[in-house]
C-alpha cells in the first residue's frame, strides 16, 4: 500500500534536489524560464510574482522569491516550512501545516511510530506510517 514516504520521495524529493542543483550549477543571472521550470509554475505566473518582463533574468534572491510566493504545491510548502520557523524538530500541528496532512492523520501516525516530536531525520519513519489514500495527494 502507497504511503505518504512513496509521495514524498516521488515527488517531493525530486523538486528540492532540482532546486538545489539549479541555484548550485546554473550562473547567475537565471533565465526566468528556467526558474519557473524548476519551481513548476507557468511563467506568467513567475513574472506576474516577479513583476518584471517575461525575458528578464533573475538573481538567487529573486529565485527564493518565486519559491515563497508561488502557488505550486512545491512552492506552497516551502511558504509553509518557512512560516513554522524552518524546525529541525516537528510537531504534528506543523507537520500538518508544512505537508497539507490532516492533522488526526499525522496524529495517528505519531502514535503508531511513537514520537511525540519528530526530528527532521526521521521524518521518512513518520511519512512511511501515514497512508497515501488517508492524504489528498496521488502519485
Amino acid at each position: 500500500m502507497e504511503t505518504f514516504l512513496n509521495y514524498y520521495e516521488k515527488m517531493i524529493q525530486p523538486q528540492i534536489a532540482a532546486a538545489d542543483i539549479f541555484l548550485r550549477t546554473e550562473p547567475q543571472p537565471y533565465p526566468l524560464h528556467k526558474a519557473a521550470e524548476v519551481l513548476q509554475m507557468p511563467l506568467a505566473e513567475a513574472a506576474a510574482v516577479l513583476q518584471k518582463e517575461q525575458s528578464q533574468a533573475i538573481s538567487k534572491m529573486d529565485f527564493l522569491q518565486l519559491m515563497q510566493k508561488g502557488v505550486s504545491p512545491f512552492c506552497q510548502m516551502f511558504r509553509r516550512e518557512l512560516a513554522s520557523g524552518l524546525p529541525t524538530v516537528y510537531t504534528p500541528e506543523q507537520i500538518s501545516f508544512i505537508y497539507d496532512l490532516d492533522i488526526a492523520v499525522v496524529t495517528d501516525a505519531m502514535v503508531r511510530t511513537g514520537f511525540s516530536k519528530v526530528p527532521e531525520l526521521l521524518l521518512p519513519l513518520l511519512f512511511g506510517a501515514i497512508l497515501l489514500k488517508d492524504t489528498q495527494y496521488q502519485i
